[in-house]
């Protein structure tokens, strides 16, 4: 047998043990059979529902972390968005900087590389006001891709 010793406020697993190797057994603690520790561990269960003796995976996030963990996942896909859209168009950036970033060096000076770095610059400052005008509530409300379609894409 295993015990899972849990927050009795929350239900949130804070460890397992087991009587062949720990002296003392915390409490509260839920004991479980070797096939459901097993179990718990192989899909990260965190929560102890002492009520229907169970163990399960809970998020434990209050609702301001997963609107900014929404908010990083997004910012995260426009960027990758601009990237990719640059990088198709030969812009790699290099250690330092993005490819999306790259193509300054290459607007307001005469070269073969200017015409497309300055479409590019324009639907780039494009995406950054139409990704600021995306809400709190829709970021919560709707997920990632359906909040990429409001992103316009490059038009070669």
């Amino acid at each position: 047998m295993k015990y899972a010793h849990y927050n009795k406020q929350d239900g949130k697993l804070l460890g397992w043990y087991s009587k062949d190797i720990h002296n003392k057994i915390p409490t509260p603690n839920l004991e479980v059979s070797e096939k459901k520790w097993k179990e718990s561990i192989k899909n990260n269960y965190n929560y102890v529902d002492v009520k229907n003796n169970t163990l399960s995976k809970k998020d434990f996030r209050t609702e301001e972390e997963v609107l900014e963990s929404k908010k990083r996942k997004l910012e995260n896909s426009v960027l990758r968005k601009l990237d990719e859209t640059c990088q198709k168009y030969g812009f790699t950036g290099d250690n330092k900087t993005r490819p999306y970033r790259s193509i300054a060096n290459y607007v307001g000076y005469p070269n073969k590389y200017r015409e497309i770095a300055e479409r590019l610059g324009a639907w780039i400052a494009e995406v950054f006001f139409e990704s600021e005008k995306i809400t709190s509530k829709e970021i919560a409300d709707l997920g990632i891709e359906q909040l990429l379609k409001k992103i316009p894409d490059f038009k070669e």
